[in-house]
Parts: structure tokens; sequence; C-alpha cells
């Protein structure tokens, strides 16, 4: 049995433009407190685990108000051993919030080794994201939020071949798919004339579709690096007429190298480097197709820091494409980055 509770405080200043604080500033302070339990055992060949999760936020805001809304959620997970190496992952998730209303987000997982050195895995699962404070409440001269959106609901899964060479040598080819409805996105008219506001809005039925490959290099205790792409079809015919910020305006395709380098066991630094070309270039300079994006992280961690479970709210579908598991995982510890975009 594990419990884990925390809490938050977040505050924040942001003017519009910098020069001319008068056309735009809000100041905002935010309280995150958590706490969660859970248990795992063994049942014959079966490994579970089942848990409860509680959160309490509050927003203080000159521009969005005075906000609070409470989740609880309670989540089942079990691991089957299906024989010759084969595993099934059986989980559910039900989460309750105070201005949503209740959901229901259950998930399957399969991996079978087709030979010494192949895999096949697959994954489904349904999820939601609710629209967060910025969407329903937020107003500037170029953006207006929308209170009364609705959560976006999504089946999505994906299924691929893992093949294993010597080391870590590694090659992952993995097709995804995402249905969505309700989906939210920051939208106005194709023809709009400028200086017309970007609105939050539920588009209604968006489909992804696509392919990733992950070629995971050869490591030494030190070093380890990984070359990956991605590519991705759309269909938004709900919002046809309209332009997107983020739903509606996809990544289509993506080629990604990254490099690590860990000079001990608690440090390590990561360099990635890529080109994406968005569905619409509209962001981008006249005549330019792809943008080119870098960052650089360095990441800190004891042996106090063990993997834990994100909050809650990174554990309904939050990722556009992701689908499987009850809940993600992530290393705990403190980290400095740099992301660059041109």
């Amino acid at each position: 049995m594990a419990t884990t509770i925390g809490t938050r405080r977040h505050t924040d200043r942001f003017t519009l433009i910098k020069e001319n604080p008068a056309v735009y500033e809000n100041r905002h302070t935010n309280w995150q407190s958590s706490a969660e339990v859970v248990g795992r055992t063994s049942v014959g060949g079966a490994a579970l685990a089942i848990g409860i999760e509680g959160l309490r936020a509050s927003l203080r805001s000159a521009r969005l108000g005075d906000r609070a809304e409470t989740r609880t959620a309670a989540f089942g997970e079990v691991g089957i051993d299906a024989g010759r190496a084969a595993t099934i992952t059986l989980g559910v998730r039900g989460d309750h919030s105070s201005t949503f209303g209740d959901f229901v987000s259950p998930s399957v997982a399969l991996a079978l080794p087709l030979t010494g050195r192949a895999t096949l895995h697959g994954s489904a699962g349904r999820g939601f994201r609710a629209p967060s404070w910025t969407d329903r409440y937020y107003v500037d001269p170029a953006n207006q939020g929308t209170a009364d959106l609705v959560p976006e609901r999504f089946w999505s899964g994906e299924a691929g071949v893992r093949l294993h060479g010597r080391g870590t040598l590694a090659l992952d080819v993995t097709g995804f798919a995402r249905n969505a409805s309700n989906t939210i996105d920051w939208v106005k008219a194709a023809n709009a004339p400028a200086g017309t506001k970007w609105v939050a809005t539920n588009v209604g039925d968006a489909e992804y579709r696509g392919v990733e490959a992950t070629l995971t290099l050869p490591s030494t205790s030190r070093w380890s690096g990984s070359l990956s792409g991605a590519t991705l079809s759309f269909d938004g015919s709900s919002g046809a007429g309209l332009i997107g910020k983020y739903a509606l305006r996809p990544i289509t395709r993506r080629a990604t190298a990254q490099l690590s380098y860990a000079p001990t066991t608690s440090i390590r630094a990561t360099a990635a480097s890529g080109r994406c070309a968005p569905r619409h270039r509209g962001w981008l300079p006249h005549g330019q197709r792809t943008a080119r994006v870098a960052a650089v992280a360095v990441r800190h961690h004891t042996r106090r820091d063990q993997p834990r479970r994100r909050g809650m709210d990174r554990c309904v579908g939050e990722d556009r494409r992701g689908a499987g598991a009850v809940c993600r995982r992530e290393l705990a510890g403190r980290a400095v980055g740099l992301l660059i975009a041109e």
C-alpha cells in the first residue's frame, strides 16, 4: 500500500504586450492539493493494482475570476500472464468532477512475442479531456473563452511490432487511431477578417490516423539515443470552414533525433532536434513548409525519487494519441530545459 499527499501553489503575472501592460495584464494564484492511495498484490498469475485519488483545485485570477473544482477517481488494473511471455493488461478508471460529472475510461493492452526478437503489441482505450479554466473563461483582445464548453470524449488505439537487436538496439513501428467527439479547439472562420477573435469551441467530431517509427540506438552506461518519425492524417469535417490553433491544426509529419548523456546515476542531460510539418502552415513564414524544433533538458533525481503516478488531470486522455494504461507514470525529480522553435 502506498499513499501520496501533496499540495502546490503557483502564481503568475501575464502581460500581453510588455511595452504596454495596460492593453492586457493578468495576475493569478492557483492552489492544487491532492491525495492518492494505491494497493498492489498478486492473485494467482495476475498482478492487481487498485487505488483512489482526490484533488482540490482553486484559482484566484483578476481576469478569469475565482474558481474551484473537486475531482475524485477510483481505478483498477490487472496484468495477466497469458503464457509464452504474452501479457494482457485490463484497466478501468472512474472519474467524478464537481463541474462536469462522471466519466468511465476502460482500457486493454496486449504484448505477444512472435519470435525471440519480435513482439506484437497493441492497446485500446476510452478517455476524455475536460475543458480548462483557460478554455472557459480566458478573454483578451485576440481570444475569447466559452463558459459552457463540454468535455471532449474519445476512443483511441494502436497496434505495432517491436524488433529487438543486440543490446538496446530496437525498432518499433506502430499504427494508431483516435476518434474524438466534442473536440475542443480555439477557432475562427477561415475567411474571417483581421482582428477576429479566436473562440474556444466544441467543434464536433475528429478522426486521427497515423504511423510512427522509433529506432533505439545501441547505448552505453552513459550514452543513449534514438531516431523517430511519424506521419498523421486528419479528418475534421465538423470543423469545415474553420481554422483552429490546436486540434484542427495537428502536426502531420515529424522527424526527431535524440541523444542523452548521464555523467552520474542521478543526472541526465538530453538534447533533441527535429522537423515537423503542420496541417495548416498559417503560423509559418511565407513559403516555409516545415518548422525546426530543438530542445535541451537536464534532469536530477535521487534514490527517493521513485516513479509516481501523474496527477489525475494527466490520466484522463489529454494525450491526443495515447491509449492503454489507466494512468501513465513519470520519473520524479527536478528538471530544467530550453525549447527553441523556428
